[in-house]
Formats: C-alpha cells, sequence, structure tokens
C-alpha cells in the first residue's frame, strides 16, 4: 500500500492547480476527484490551519486605535472570566454572568458584544493568549 500524500496546511491551489493535481492523481492510485476531495474535505475541517500565525511583532505594529481595540477585546474577556469565577462562588450560573456582562458592557461602555463574539473571543484568547483577538484583517492593513 502507497503511503497517503500529505499536504501542507499552508497551500493555496488555484482552480487549474487543482485540475491538475486530479489529473495527476488519476495516472498514480487515486479515482478521479479523490484527492482534490480529500484536500478540500481538510480544508474544511480547519480552514484557519491554514492562516499563517500573527507574531507579537505584528500586535506592536497595530495603530494606537487597533491596539486600544485589542485592549478593550482582552479586558472584556478577562472581565468575563473573573465574572464566571465569581457567579460560581457565588451558586449562580454562569449564564446568568454573561448575560450581566453583556448588559452592563452595554449600559456602561455603549460597548455591543454578542454572546457568539464573546465566546468566540474567549476561545482565541485561550488558545492563542493577546494574538487571538487580533482581528487578521488589521495586520493585512499593517503589512501593506
Amino acid at each position: 500500500m502507497k503511503e497517503p500524500i500529505r499536504v501542507m496546511p499552508q497551500m493555496h491551489f488555484t482552480a487549474a492547480e487543482l485540475a491538475a493535481l486530479d489529473v495527476a492523481a488519476e495516472r498514480s492510485y487515486f479515482r478521479r476527484g479523490e484527492l482534490v476531495a480529500w484536500i478540500v474535505r481538510e480544508w474544511l475541517a480547519d480552514p484557519k490551519a491554514a492562516m499563517p500565525a500573527i507574531a507579537q511583532s505584528d500586535i506592536e505594529q497595530l495603530t494606537a486605535v487597533r491596539r486600544e481595540q485589542l485592549d478593550q477585546r482582552a479586558d472584556v474577556v478577562r472581565r468575563w472570566e473573573a465574572a464566571r469565577v465569581r457567579a460560581v462562588k457565588r451558586k449562580r450560573t454562569r449564564e446568568a454572568a454573561t448575560t450581566d456582562l453583556l448588559h452592563s458592557l452595554e449600559r456602561r461602555r455603549g460597548l455591543k458584544v454578542s454572546r457568539a463574539t464573546l465566546f468566540n473571543w474567549y476561545a482565541r484568547y485561550r488558545k492563542s493568549g493577546l494574538a487571538g483577538l487580533v482581528d487578521r484583517r488589521w495586520i493585512s492593513a499593517v503589512r501593506r
């Protein structure tokens, strides 16, 4: 049995390149369309894995406005972590703590953050730290 083809996560294919891969795969041991389907399936499983990581140097190059937005996001996530811990200690649900925080942010700061956005920020912050809270569009604007 042949060893499976390993695909680098940073690959970017045009339609013509995918078609050429398909033809090459047909000549080897894949049925027509199987290799392309496999590549697309792998990418769909985790499309963000193919994106380059955000470096500390990228964060340092952010404009003052973007840096302030980044710090604000980090503050929201840290406040939510603390509110969830306090809620457990007070025998309240984490759901109630989340709702209270979101209402508080809107009332006191005029910052409207959806529940889904908060959960996404939290997951990215836990995975990548401050870099996880950076909007990739900010980095592409800095690199231009």
